[in-house]
């Protein structure tokens, strides 16, 4: 399984490729060279120029922003220059407000050119922006800046693509360059230099207190939407937005995709049933099917639940209750270029089949299939109960009194076939039960999925098939 101290591991013989040196550790190679690059800029760049270019990338990303106004009426019945010069003050109160007196001007130069704006709540609330910051002016901030400080070798391979964006935190920074004709990318680190491929789109970037970067993009595999945290470079299906965000927490990060969560490069069911970004598929710059407000909720819920998490090894747990994985990324296979890139495979996944459910009842009129249902779930589902009965009233009752996540119902509990099930089925979801009800009854599939339409809910239908019903418990595509 992932590691937790990702650049932690045994320290390989030094290697060399071209005029850079390299040492193998953990999972990645860590470059000499990198190191000095906070030192040289300050050594190189004065603190007037600094703060003069700072201040001229400051005055245009202000530009872009505007008043929000509640409605559509209000906002077309204000010209543009007029709402972008009453977001102005706001823009200026907020940046007055950020305190980066103890970073060092390297890191002030990488925060203040970096997407921080994107997520700052009271800047997302009250003002809107019609486009991303000005990636033409960072790009020519960043080479003028800090690629003129690389060595010459990692020059020559960035200098023909786009600097898209910067990451600074815990004493670590990532800037990441785009090539987006061959859908290449390249991250530098105070570390490390990385190479993904079939890599474009967003350019969202993050660093960890390990001082790995978490990258965020599109891909052509699974879901179309990819994330690379220096370890895994990960695609799966469900992957079909990379809008939510990255929250660091200790011993890792974590974040949301489509119906899931990532956390260190395990993957689990979504943890915030509340996130509606990241209930969201193909959201893309510019038309997301999610609202302003949707995201400041969705950050703030994310920051959250970062609180709440803890990390140990392999096991990630929420308030202390240990959350069941839907499947591992194994660390990608790394190959050190002799441009001194490192360049990351896609990451193997190993699905792992977990029940979903902690409380399960099972309604039946049969001691036998009661019998067969404890010996197959029984060890494994802390609140497996059983109602024997042919009673639907009994049988109502307890599960409108249980509330359990599942319930495994029959449809007839007495010998004349009068289709009790369906009665019951449909009375405790009249009654407010939001549980999931799953047919066990023997007929042909036919016949049991004609029995779902007669239910006015949300119906699973296996029949008496404990293989078919165990793959249904583990599922992870409930809808």
């Amino acid at each position: 399984m992932t590691r937790k101290n990702q650049s932690a591991g045994p320290r390989g013989p030094e290697l060399m490729k071209g005029e850079l040196h390299f040492t193998r550790m953990g999972d990645g190679f860590i470059c000499r060279e990198l190191v000095e690059l906070p030192k040289k800029f300050a050594k190189v760049h004065s603190v007037e120029k600094v703060r003069e270019a700072i201040k001229v990338y400051l005055t245009d990303l202000r530009s872009i922003f505007e008043l929000r106004y509640p409605t559509k009426e209000e906002h077309d019945a204000v010209t543009k220059e007029e709402r972008v010069k009453l977001a102005g003050p706001i823009f200026d109160d907020i940046v007055k407000s950020i305190c980066v007196e103890s970073l060092s001007l390297f890191q002030q130069f990488m925060f203040w050119t970096g997407d921080w704006w994107y997520y700052n709540p009271t800047l997302r609330s009250k003002c809107s922006f019609d486009q991303w910051s000005n990636k033409e002016l960072f790009n020519r901030l960043a080479k003028e800046f800090v690629l003129v400080l690389l060595p010459e070798q990692v020059q020559k391979q960035v200098e023909g693509m786009e600097a898209a964006n910067t990451a600074v935190a815990y004493g670590h920074f990532a800037i990441l360059f785009s090539d987006k004709d061959q859908k290449v990318r390249r991250i530098i680190t105070d570390t490390e230099l990385f190479e993904l491929h079939d890599a474009y789109g967003y350019v969202y970037l993050d660093i960890t207190a390990e001082g790995k970067p978490v990258a965020r993009f599109v891909t052509s595999r699974g879901g179309e939407r990819a994330f690379f945290d220096g370890v895994h470079l990960m695609s799966h299906d469900t992957f079909q937005t990379c809008a939510p965000k990255t929250v660091v927490v200790k011993g890792g990060y974590k974040v949301n995709s489509t119906n899931c969560t990532i956390v260190n490069g395990i993957l689990f069911p979504l943890i915030e049933s509340g996130d509606a970004v990241a209930k969201t598929t193909g959201a893309f710059m510019g038309m997301c099917d999610f609202s302003s407000t949707q995201a400041i909720e969705s950050f703030a819920l994310s920051e959250a639940t970062g609180t709440r998490l803890k990390i140990n090894g392999t096991k990630v747990l929420l308030d202390e209750k240990e959350l069941k994985p839907i499947g591992v990324f194994q660390p990608a296979s790394v190959h050190l270029l002799d441009s001194g890139f490192a360049l990351y495979d896609w990451s193997d996944f190993h699905e792992v089949l977990n029940y979903r459910f902690d409380s399960v009842l099972v309604v039946d009129d049969s001691k036998d299939w009661i019998r067969r249902c404890r010996a197959a779930f029984g060890a494994d589902i802390p609140h497996l109960k059983e109602v024997l009965t042919s009673d639907r009233k009994e049988a109502l009752k307890a599960i409108v009194e249980g509330k359990p996540e599942v319930v495994i119902l029959d449809m007839h509990l007495t010998e004349t076939e009068g289709f009790e099930g369906l009665w019951i089925a449909n009375q405790a979801l009249a009654s407010g039960f939001d549980g999931r009800i799953v047919i066990a009854s023997g007929y042909p599939d036919e016949q049991l999925q004609a029995m779902t339409t007669l239910i006015k809910g949300k119906v699973w239908a296996p029949g008496k098939n404990i293989e078919r019903i165990r793959k249904l418990l583990c599922s992870t595509k409930w809808n």
